[in-house]
């Protein structure tokens, strides 16, 4: 059921365009989010593996990759994910979450991230 209501979001979002997880063993993991996401092509690049399904992508990563995570969420981010989230506009974004009292760090390569304790590990980047 479509419902104009339901299409927005106060933060701007828009949608999900991608979900990356920190895994002990990202090879293994991997071929599970392949399978589970019907994506069959899979490659690696600076370190990520990508399973490309449909419109989205899946990223496996190490958890020690995951620094500016680790920054933000105050711990070893073993297990977290992170959403890609495509938004209007990243600033508008941030002051959303910032507002609501969800901890926000911009990254040196210009990521946004925002993290929500109450949600277990899940990180939300802001995509413009």
């Amino acid at each position: 059921m479509w419902r104009k209501e339901w299409q927005s979001h106060p933060n701007g979002a828009l949608g999900l365009n991608s979900l990356t997880i920190l895994s002990e063993q990202p090879n293994e993991t991997a071929t599970s989010v392949a399978r589970l996401f019907g994506g069959s092509a899979m490659d690696t690049v600076d370190g990520c593996i990508r399973i490309n399904a449909d419109r989205q992508t899946a990223c496996v990563e190490s958890p020690d990759r995951g620094k500016a995570i680790e920054r933000l969420i105050g711990k070893r981010p073993h297990g977290a994910a992170v959403l890609g989230t495509t938004c209007v506009s990243p600033d508008a974004a941030i002051q959303s979450a910032e507002k609501e009292g969800i901890q926000v760090l911009k990254t040196v390569n210009g990521r946004c991230l925002a993290f929500a304790p109450e949600l277990g590990d899940l990180v939300v980047e802001f995509i413009a």
